[in-house]
């Protein structure tokens, strides 16, 4: 209702009240809350808490002391990828005093975390290379903890294992840290992309009809697909052999996604596959088929997914 009574309060960590404000008015039924801490204030979790009538919302908000890096910390990565053929990132990590001074046998340790990332090529925009049916996680994990030398800097290394099935491009995140004598520390990050396999595999989806309803393909009529396969740098690999497969998704899913993403959902149900071939790309890693719903085939969701039968893209 117009001027309803909005109460806002503001917690600190010990949930001692530190603020509190009554708002009548809104904006398109929004209501602006503004609040600050002081210098002095305890770092930790804060948590704000909204009441309207006898309803009660609470959001925690994370509040911590930022201190400004006194040293500089840099990583050099020794190629400008990681490729499959090695799997290996070499490195150097490096750190200067910012007055200029060599930061010299100070203590240091990285952190590195990963996440899916999905490439694409100019050359061949409108293929998609990313394959959600597929879930890639990972936690991270400390790759160096030591010192550097006297000349501030540290060579290191990690090796990644081997993927069967994941991700065409993933994502590596390093957070540098190098401490001060006193236990204070400066942090660095850099990144660099891993690609797991030789070859990736694209699909390109049939154009929508214009009088079509939203993205739907009409049944009873074929449908023309092209898969490429090209290589980290979006070079062509010719002559690839790629398994296409087409499932029928259930209705459920689509409206539930928001909670259970389509890796889970292949990980967890008996998902039915309604067509398999293999098809070949030519000289110039293209590759085409055709795919027919019939009237006899459900209506709703269908995925299309291509894999590299070598490889695990």
């Amino acid at each position: 209702p117009k001027n309803h009574p909005v109460s806002f309060e503001f917690k600190n960590p010990s949930r001692q009240l530190v603020d509190r404000k009554t708002f009548t008015h809104s904006i398109n039924g929004f209501y602006t809350y503004k609040t600050a801490t002081d210098k002095q204030a305890p770092t930790g979790n804060w948590q704000v808490t909204a009441k309207v009538g006898g309803l009660t919302f609470n959001k925690n908000i994370k509040i911590e002391t930022v201190k400004p890096n006194r040293l500089k910390v840099e990583v050099d990565f020794e190629d400008e990828v990681i490729s499959p053929d090695n799997r290996k990132l070499n490195a150097k990590l490096s750190s200067r005093w910012l007055h200029g001074a060599i930061a010299r046998n100070l203590k240091a340790d990285i952190e590195m975390s990963t996440r899916a990332s999905y490439p694409s090529f100019t050359k061949y925009n409108g293929f998609s290379f990313s394959d959600e049916s597929v879930s890639y996680s990972s936690s991270p994990i400390q790759i160096f903890d030591g010192n550097l030398d006297r000349s501030g800097s540290m060579d290191f290394s990690h090796t990644f294992n081997k993927l069967d099935e994941g991700p065409g491009r993933i994502q590596v995140n390093l957070k540098s840290r190098v401490f001060e004598p006193s236990g204070s520390f400066s942090i660095g990050s850099a990144t660099i992309y891993y690609y797991p396999f030789k070859t990736l595999v694209g699909l390109k989806t049939p154009e929508i009809d214009a009088n079509s309803y939203s993205n739907w393909l009409a049944r009873n009529k074929t449908h023309k697909f092209e898969v490429v396969s090209v290589n980290k740098e979006g070079e062509i690999v010719p002559n690839t052999s790629v398994k296409v497969e087409v499932y029928n998704i259930r209705w459920r899913w689509w409206w539930e996604s928001n909670v259970e993403n389509l890796s889970s959902y292949f990980e967890r149900e008996n998902v039915r596959k309604i067509r398999e071939k293999t098809v070949s790309t030519n000289d110039e890693g293209i590759g085409v088929f055709d795919l027919k719903i019939t009237i006899l085939d459900e209506g709703g969701r269908y995925l299309v997914r291509v894999t590299d039968e070598n490889g695990g893209h």
